[in-house]
C-alpha cells in the first residue's frame, strides 16, 4: 500500500493508469484487431464447414448469375423524370434473380415518382451480400427485403420499417410468409424431417431468411444442419435453381421461400405432384405450402440517413396504393399495410443466436476489454504492485525462515541432549530401585534363614531323638510329651518369624479414616500420570457421583490400586495400540463401593486364573526394555514378577471387610474389581 501511494504521488494517478492501459493494449493489440476483423467478416453468416459452400455450387444453378461487382442498368423506361431531380435509390432483395426483381419492382419506383413531387425513384436488385454492402455504405435510401435480413441490417446499421408488404394470393391478401422443405415424391426413404439426417440439403444462403426459418424448425426436431447432414449446400439466388437441383437428383432435400414452388408450377417449370413437402403445416387462410411457421412479410424500410419527411411521404403513398394499381399487379402483391410486429422474428434469431443475437451469452476477451478496460487496467496495476510487494515479502520470509531454521536446529539439539539425560536418569533410577528390591529381599531372606534355622534345627533334633527312642522301645510317654512340648515351642517361634515377614511386606499398620474412594483414585492417578503418558495409555474415568465414604487405611488402599494399575500397564506393554485404561466406581445394592480397573492388554492365561491371587503365582512376563533381543535377532531377555502383588492386595481388601476378584479376561484385556463396605456416618 505504501508503494502504491508513493507511485501515485511521484507520477500521478492519471499517468499510472494510462501507462498500464497502454501496456495492456499493446500486449492484446494483435488479438483485439484479429477479433474485430473476424467479427466484421463473419457477422452476416452462420457457421460453415470446409465442405459447406457459401454460394451456389450445384447443378442447375445459373453459371452466369450477377455478382456484387455487376450492377444492372435500371429505370431505362423512366422518361418523364427530370435528370436534375434528386434520385432516391431503393435496394430490393432479388431472391428469384435480378432481372425478375427489376421487372417486378420498377413499376413501384414509377408509382412513387408520380405520387411524390420533386423526387425520382429507382430500384436496384441485390443479393444478400450486396444488400448488406449497400446498406453499410449508405448507397441506398430505402430497402425492400425479407424480415430476417431487415432485422439483421437494421440492428447493425440502423433504420426502421415504414410499411409491410401484402402478398397477393388466389384466396386472400397475405402479409406473412415462411419456408418449405421438400424432396422428390418418389423418394420413399424420405418421408419425415427425421429421415433427412445424413442427406444432402440445399438452401439459398446461411443468412437467407427462408433457410433460417427452416433451421429453426429442424432444431425443434433435434436436427443440427451444420452437423447432421452429409452435405449442407447453398445455391444463392434465384431460388428456382434449388427446386431444379432436387428434381434432377443433385441433392436430396431443398428449402425455398413459401410461394416459390407454386409460382414455378404456374409458370410451367415444374409439377407440384413431383415433389413431397416434408411435414407440411396447415395454417388457416394461408394458401401456400409450408413446413415452418409463418412470419411477417417483407418490410419497406428507411435507412438511418434517409430524410424523415421523405420517409413519411413514401409511407403514405405506399399505404394509399390500390391492389389493382399497375405497380401492385406487376409486382404481384396487393399493396402495403401498417408495419407488423416483428417480435416473432426476434424470437427466432434469439433462439438460433444469429443476427443481432449472435454470441448471446458469450463473453470474449475483446468484448470484455472494450467494456471493462478501465477496471482491467486497474486490476493489472494492482497485480503488478502486489507482485513487487510479494517478491519483497518473500525475500524477507526466506531470510527469517533461514534464521528460524537455525534456531530450531539449536533447540532440537538441546531437546535431544535433555532427552538423553532424562533417559539416563530414568535408567539409573530403575537400576537403583532394582538394587533396592534385591537388597530388601536379601535382608529379608537372611533374616528368615537366621530366625528359622535354629527352631527348625531344634525341631529336627527332637524328632530324630523321638524316633531313636521309639526304635529302642525304651521311652516313656512322659518323655515323648516333653519332646512334643519342645517342638510346639519351636514351631510357635517359627510362626512369629513368618508373622514378622508378613508385617514387613505390608508395612506398619496405619490408623483408618473416613475418606472417599474417588479421592484415593485421583491420588493414585496423579502419581502415575507421567507413566501413563510416557506409555501412550489413554485414561478413561467413569467415577460415580456422591458415593458414600469408606473407613479404610488410605495408604493400603492406594497400594491395592497401585498394584492393579501397574499390572494393567504391564499387560499392555507388549500389545499393539491403542492402549486404554478404564477406571470406574459405583455404589452397589449390597451397600458397598465397587471399583473396576479395565485394560486392553494381553489377558491372563486360562490355566493361571484359578490361582491368580495365590502368592508367587504370576502371569506377568514383561520384556526388559534394555534388551533388544527377539526371536529373530537373538535371545529374548525378560523379567518375571514375584507374584506377591495380587496376594498382598487380597489380604489388604479382605482385612478391610471387602473382597477382590477377576471379573473377566481375554486376549483383548482384563478387568479386576474390588469392593469395600460403606461406612456408617452418624
Amino acid at each position: 500500500m505504501i508503494l502504491v501511494m508513493t507511485l501515485f504521488r511521484a507520477f500521478g494517478a492519471k499517468r499510472i493508469v494510462l501507462g498500464t492501459v497502454s501496456l495492456v493494449f499493446c500486449v492484446g493489440l494483435g488479438g483485439t484487431y484479429a477479433f474485430a476483423a473476424s467479427s466484421a467478416s463473419s457477422s452476416s453468416s452462420a457457421p460453415s464447414t470446409a465442405s459447406t459452400p457459401q454460394s451456389g455450387t450445384v447443378e442447375g444453378a445459373d453459371p452466369h448469375k450477377t455478382t456484387i461487382n455487376k450492377t444492372p442498368n435500371i429505370n431505362k423506361t423512366d422518361k418523364t423524370a427530370n435528370k436534375t431531380t434528386p434520385l432516391i435509390k431503393i435496394g430490393v432483395l432479388a431472391f428469384r434473380g435480378k432481372q425478375r426483381a427489376l421487372q417486378r419492382w420498377t413499376p413501384t419506383a414509377h408509382y412513387l415518382t408520380e405520387r411524390i413531387a420533386g423526387y425520382r425513384f429507382e430500384v436496384i436488385p441485390y443479393t444478400l451480400e450486396e444488400m448488406e454492402q449497400a446498406v453499410k455504405t449508405a448507397s441506398i435510401d430505402f430497402m425492400i427485403t425479407n424480415s430476417g435480413n431487415y432485422i439483421t441490417l437494421s440492428s447493425r446499421y440502423g433504420g426502421s420499417r415504414l410499411v409491410t408488404l401484402k402478398a397477393a394470393t388466389p384466396l386472400s391478401h397475405q402479409n406473412v410468409a415462411g419456408s418449405v422443405i421438400f424432396t422428390r415424391s418418389d423418394r420413399t426413404d424420405i418421408q419425415t424431417l427425421e429421415d433427412i439426417r445424413g442427406k444432402k440439403f440445399l438452401s439459398v444462403a446461411p443468412e437467407a431468411f427462408c433457410f433460417q426459418t427452416a433451421w429453426h424448425t429442424l432444431k425443434s426436431h433435434g436436427i443440427e444442419p451444420w452437423r447432421d447432414f452429409a452435405k449442407l449446400l447453398f445455391a444463392g439466388f434465384p431460388q428456382d435453381y434449388i427446386a431444379k437441383a432436387v428434381l434432377n437428383g443433385t441433392v436430396d432435400v431443398g428449402n425455398v421461400r413459401t410461394g416459390v414452388l407454386e409460382a414455378m408450377a404456374a409458370e410451367g417449370k415444374l409439377k407440384l405432384s413431383d415433389l413431397r413437402i416434408l411435414e407440411p403445416k396447415r395454417i388457416e387462410g394461408f394458401p401456400y405450402l409450408t413446413t415452418t411457421k409463418v412470419y411477417p412479410e417483407w418490410p419497406f424500410a428507411r435507412l438511418k440517413h434517409t430524410d424523415r419527411e421523405l420517409s413519411q411521404k413514401v409511407a403514405i403513398a405506399l399505404m394509399q396504393m390500390s391492389p389493382t394499381s399497375k405497380a401492385a399487379r406487376i409486382g404481384e402483391y396487393a399493396g402495403w399495410t401498417v408495419p407488423l410486429d416483428y417480435r416473432s422474428v426476434h424470437d427466432l434469431f434469439r433462439d438460433l443466436k444469429i443476427g443481432p443475437y449472435k454470441g448471446l451469452g458469450e463473453l470474449t476477451f475483446a468484448s470484455f476489454l472494450q467494456k471493462y478496460w478501465m477496471w482491467f487496467a486497474m486490476a493489472v496495476s494492482t497485480l503488478l504492485i502486489s507482485w513487487i510487494w510479494a517478491l519483497r515479502t518473500e525475500r524477507v520470509v526466506q531470510r527469517r525462515t533461514r534464521e528460524l531454521a537455525a534456531l530450531n536446529a539449536t533447540l532440537a539439539e538441546q531437546i535431544k541432549q535433555r532427552e538423553i539425560a532424562e533417559q539416563a536418569a530414568a535408567e539409573r533410577q530403575a537400576a537403583v530401585e532394582h538394587l533396592a528390591r534385591q537388597n530388601a529381599l536379601g535382608e529379608m531372606a537372611a533374616t528368615v534363614a537366621h530366625d528359622l534355622n535354629h527352631p527348625l534345627a531344634t525341631i529336627l533334633n527332637y524328632v530324630n531323638g523321638c524316633n531313636r527312642k521309639l526304635s529302642a522301645q525304651n521311652c516313656a510317654p512322659e518323655d515323648i510329651q516333653k519332646v512334643l512340648k519342645q517342638v510346639e515351642g519351636q514351631a510357635a517361634h517359627a510362626a512369629e518369624v513368618i508373622k514378622f515377614m508378613v508385617g514387613f511386606l505390608r508395612k506398619d499398620p496405619q490408623p483408618r479414616e473416613l475418606t472417599g474412594i474417588n479421592r484415593i483414585i485421583h491420588e493414585i492417578i496423579s502419581i502415575l500420570k507421567s507413566q501413563l503418558s510416557s506409555r501412550n495409555i489413554t485414561l478413561e474415568l467413569d467415577l460415580g457421583q456422591e458415593l458414600p465414604p469408606v473407613l479404610v487405611d488410605a495408604v493400603q488402599i492406594e497400594q491395592v490400586l497401585l498394584n492393579l494399575i501397574r499390572n494393567a500397564m504391564d499387560a499392555m506393554a507388549n500389545t499393539p495400540p491403542p492402549h486404554r485404561l478404564a477406571i470406574s466406581s459405583q455404589r452397589t445394592e449390597e451397600g458397598t463401593v465397587e471399583v473396576a480397573i479395565r485394560d486392553t492388554g494381553c489377558g491372563i492365561p486360562q490355566q493361571l486364573q484359578p490361582d491368580i491371587f495365590k502368592p508367587f503365582v504370576s502371569a506377568k512376563i514383561v520384556r526388559d526394555p534394555k534388551s533388544p533381543g527377539t526371536e529373530q535377532n537373538g535371545p529374548d531377555t525378560t523379567k518375571h514378577s514375584l507374584g506377591l502383588g495380587l496376594s498382598i492386595s487380597r489380604t489388604i481388601i479382605e482385612k478391610h471387610g471387602g473382597k477382590i476378584w477377576l471379573e473377566r479376561t481375554s486376549d483383548q484385556g482384563s478387568e479386576f474389581r474390588f469392593s469395600l463396605p460403606c461406612a456408617e456416618v452418624s
